[in-house]
């Protein structure tokens, strides 16, 4: 199996698939339209011409970097492809950041996954004076 990522070339098409995939719910195109375009970074992961994963990277750009949508289709887990995407992308956001600036990485991830994210660098929050990684969830009007 040949691995390429790229960026900044996912399209809406790919991103729906790989939510169905996954099983989320589908967006409407606005919605990924827009998510696509404020995002600072969007990867692809390819094998034989087919996108099989994907990873989004949100923030202001200089100093607070969020990870998002890493997603792999079910056929294609464990086989480091989440993995390479993370990497990948952590190595863009130290390109991103201003000279001699410390950038915060985070991410919300699901229990199944903390082993991984910890392999990669991660800290499980809390941690020292730090509160706990937290979120909440808000409603459309």
């Amino acid at each position: 199996m040949e691995l390429k990522i790229y960026e900044n070339m996912l399209t809406m098409a790919d991103m729906q698939t790989l939510r169905i995939s996954c099983d989320l719910p589908i967006l409407e195109p606005d919605m990924i339209k827009t998510a696509l375009a404020r995002s600072l970074l969007n990867l692809s992961a390819v094998v034989d011409d087919n996108v099989v994963g994907m990873l989004r990277v949100v923030g202001d750009g200089i100093f607070v970097f969020i990870l998002c949508d890493v997603m792999v289709m079910p056929e294609y887990r464990n086989l480091g492809i989440a993995s390479a995407l993370v990497t990948y992308s952590l190595q863009c956001v130290e390109h991103m950041l201003p000279s001699g600036v410390v950038g915060v990485v985070s991410l919300f991830s699901v229990k199944e996954h903390v082993k991984l994210y910890k392999r990669l660098g991660f800290t499980a929050l809390p941690r020292g004076s730090r509160g706990p990684g937290m979120q909440t969830i808000v409603y459309g009007k």
